[in-house]
């Protein structure tokens, strides 16, 4: 079975850390999102490829190529205009073929079982088989009703709180028989959820949701990343593996350089040719992306640092994102804050317990803690 993943979007809702970078090329503790996709549809023998792609495709494809070096063969299909989540997939059509195929999103974390999925739409004998999720709170995702046979009787994009009547949601992987793109015009824009899907069901076709118990998470919002990232660490996602750790807890990439006098409490990731200079402390949940420097007795916890970054000498970082190609003044005290495009942080004459216990330790009146 061949699969497109839809990779064209903006990601606007994950900025500044999609600044200088197509959504799909934001890292994931040690990979591009994407190249976690990727791994997820080789791990279930899928390996014909099309990524659909138009916001700074250039990224995608000199980063991913024709798929060789990953034991893939991907073929890009190129927007020359935003043409939606279903106008892109009709744009793939040609590298198709006249067999089912899979639709995935680029911007979520799964571990989904997508061997059980392709099974039960060919038991179904499905036109279109969507993969669902129970969540704790369906604010903002797709709601979806099921009978129980599975299909799928009613549909409801991003409802209001007071139209919430369920907490299944789709979750933006589909297996679509050919046929489905005969709904759509070519060069055209249609979304799945808004115009493709409520076609379908007025026309009763074959309709199926898969209720999916393993992972799932939309990465498109910061503080989804955020959470994202620390499942990652955590393993809970199954098919995401850490290599080369360096102690329990701790995973680094190559060419990494940490001060003997470091302290490293897991679970971290440390990037390829990262620099943690002498007295520095870092706290787990954390990641340091490649290239980044941590100067000397720097405090880090709970935070992501992005690619090429610099964290200056007796600098605090606590629950921050310092996103890619940022400067982080000395001394500086970053909580809770969102630092970008080297933004310079004011630094703040403050001192810090070496091991705090709790967030009220560095609470400074008049100082904002959001983002």
């Amino acid at each position: 079975m061949k699969a497109v993943i839809m990779a064209g979007g903006f990601g606007s809702r994950l900025y500044p850390l999609t600044a200088k970078r197509p959504k799909p090329m934001v890292p994931l503790v040690n990979k591009p999102v994407l190249s976690h996709i990727l791994g997820l549809l080789k791990h279930h023998h899928i390996t014909d490829v099309i990524i659909t792609v138009k916001h700074m495709a250039e990224q995608v494809q000199d980063y991913f190529g024709d798929g060789s070096r990953f034991g893939m063969n991907i073929t890009y299909a190129l927007e020359e205009t935003p043409l939606g989540t279903a106008g892109g997939v009709k744009n793939a059509e040609s590298y198709i073929g006249n067999e089912p195929f899979l639709v995935i999103s680029s911007d979520i974390v799964t571990d989904i079982d997508l061997s059980k999925l392709i099974r039960y739409h060919r038991e179904k004998q499905a036109k279109v088989t969507m993969a669902l999720k129970r969540v704790n709170n369906p604010k903002g995702y797709g709601i979806v009703l099921v009978d129980n046979r599975g299909s799928i009787q009613h549909l409801l994009e991003k409802p209001q709180p007071d139209q919430i009547i369920s907490n299944i949601v789709n979750t933006g992987i589909y297996i679509l028989e050919p046929s489905v793109l005969e709904y759509m015009e070519p060069d055209t824009k249609y979304d799945f959820s808004y115009d493709i899907f409520p076609q379908l069901m007025d026309d009763k076709v074959p309709f199926f949701g898969y209720l999916a118990s393993r992972y799932w998470r939309d990465m498109g919002t910061i503080q989804n990343y955020e959470q994202a990232v620390i499942d990652v660490l955590d393993g809970k996602v199954n098919h995401i593996r850490l290599e080369n750790p360096i102690m329990p807890g701790t995973w680094s990439g190559k060419n990494v350089s940490i001060a003997s006098d470091t302290v490293l409490l897991g679970p971290i990731y440390i990037g390829d040719n990262v620099k943690i200079k002498q007295g520095a402390t870092i706290y787990g949940p954390t990641v340091i992306h490649d290239g980044s420097v941590i100067d000397r007795k720097a405090w880090i916890r709970h935070s992501v640092i992005d690619e090429g970054s610099y964290v200056g000498k007796q600098t605090t970082v606590y629950q921050s994102i310092i996103a890619q190609h940022s400067y982080v003044c000395p001394e500086s005290v970053i909580i809770r804050k969102l630092i970008h495009n080297e933004a310079q942080a004011a630094p703040m004459k403050f001192k810090l317990s070496p091991f705090p216990l709790s967030i009220k330790e560095y609470i400074m009146p008049g100082y904002s803690y959001s983002y």
